[in-house]
């Protein structure tokens, strides 16, 4: 069965249909919403929401607009964002953290696996795991992040950088523990 006609069986209501593209989509969804929960319990209720969603709004997709990928992925990350502003979304201040004197190795960033990466993802607050992943991962405008937060454009920008800040300081505090430097 084509990708054309999960979708048209989907937007039949076809449950056969939509277990299928379950199964299919269900691996992207997950990746996808693991970047933004907290745990995996939290990434598996984002993926929950989200195909709820797709399965409400699938008559809206037509693919003379896109590809149906990019949609589900916009429909994952909504469905992250909601969850967070439910729980209404902290962000911290720049005390929080201290700048690291020194700047991590080249070398120890290009050992770093993806899992490691979303394990230190996972230890980021709210706020900057969700600034970060909007646009270093899904390449949202500082703008539009604003917009889809509710704050404004130098509070994403001062985020972002105190996350990556952050993230630093992890690898480096991990590279510590690994190599008992």
């Amino acid at each position: 069965m084509t990708q054309a006609d999960l979708i048209t069986g989907c937007q039949r209501q076809d449950r056969q249909c939509q277990r299928l593209l379950y199964d299919k989509y269900v691996d992207l969804a997950i990746g996808v919403s693991l970047r933004y929960a907290r745990d995996k319990q939290e990434a598996w209720d984002i993926v929950h929401d989200a195909f709820l969603q797709v399965f409400k709004y699938i008559d809206n997709f037509t693919a003379v607009r896109g590809t149906f990928e990019p949609w589900f992925c916009k429909i994952v990350v909504n469905s992250a964002l909601k969850k967070y502003q439910k729980n209404r979304l902290v962000f911290p201040e720049a005390t929080e953290f201290h700048l690291l004197d020194d700047i991590v190795s080249p070398t120890v960033l290009s050992d770093l696996q993806a899992e490691d990466l979303l394990r230190l993802l996972e230890r980021l607050p709210d706020g900057y795991r969700l600034v970060f992943n909007l646009y270093v991962v899904e390449g949202y405008r500082h703008g539009e992040i604003a917009d889809l937060l509710g704050i404004s454009a130098s509070s994403v920008r001062s985020q972002l950088t105190r996350a990556k800040q952050r993230l630093q300081q992890l690898i480096a505090q991990q590279n510590s523990l690994e190599y008992g430097q």
